[in-house]
C-alpha cells in the first residue's frame, strides 16, 4: 500500500516512487524465496551436523524418500507368497504384460524379451562414486534432494545411504 501511495503522491517516474517499487520487489522477493531458503538452511546446518548427528540426516532423508516405494511379498500362483525380488519383478512384468496382450496382435521384435530381469547389484564404491559426479549447483532432484547436501555424506555416510536403495 505504501508503494502505491507513494506513486499516487510524488508520480509514476519520481525518484522516491522508483526507491518505494524497490523496496516492494525485495520485500516480495525476500518473501517468497523465504521457505526454499529455510529448507536449504535447514539441510545445510543437517549436513553440517553429519559426524554427530547421522540419525537425524537419515531420518530426514527417509521421510524425503518418494520414489521407492517398498513392495510387500507377493501371492504366487499356487498361494506361496515370494519375497525374492528379481522372481517379483518378473511376476510384476507378467502381470501388467497380460492386461495389454490382447491388443498386441504381433509385437514387433523390440516389444519382445524372452530373458529374464538380471539382479541389480548396487556397492558402496557404486554409491559412493555417483555421490562423487554430483554437481553441488545443479537444482534438486526428483526426491527433493539437493546435492550439495549429499556431498559430505561421500566420505564415510555412504554405507547407511546405501540401505535405502531397494532390492541389494
Amino acid at each position: 500500500m505504501f508503494f502505491k501511495n507513494t506513486r499516487r503522491f510524488f508520480g509514476r517516474h519520481s525518484l522516491e516512487s522508483m526507491q518505494a517499487l524497490a523496496n516492494y520487489n525485495n520485500i516480495n522477493h525476500n518473501f517468497k524465496n523465504y521457505f526454499g531458503h529455510t529448507q536449504i538452511q535447514y539441510e545445510e546446518s543437517l549436513a553440517d551436523k553429519l559426524k554427530d548427528n547421522s540419525k537425524s540426516f537419515h531420518q530426514y532423508i527417509h521421510g524425503k524418500k518418494v520414489g521407492a516405494p517398498s513392495v510387500s511379498p507377493l501371492k504366487c500362483s499356487d498361494g506361496s507368497l515370494m519375497e525374492q525380488c528379481d522372481i517379483m519383478a518378473e511376476m510384476l512384468v507378467t502381470g501388467f504384460a497380460s492386461v495389454f496382450k490382447k491388443g498386441i496382435l504381433r509385437p514387433s521384435s523390440h516389444q519382445v524379451y524372452h530373458g529374464a530381469i538380471d539382479a541389480v547389484d548396487i556397492t558402496l564404491l557404486d554409491v559412493s562414486t555417483r555421490l562423487g559426479k554430483l554437481d553441488a549447483s545443479s537444482s534438486i532432484g526428483p526426491d527433493g534432494l539437493q546435492p550439495r547436501l549429499l556431498n559430505p555424506c561421500r566420505p564415510g555416510g555412504v554405507d547407511p545411504a546405501s540401505t535405502f536403495l531397494p532390492c541389494r
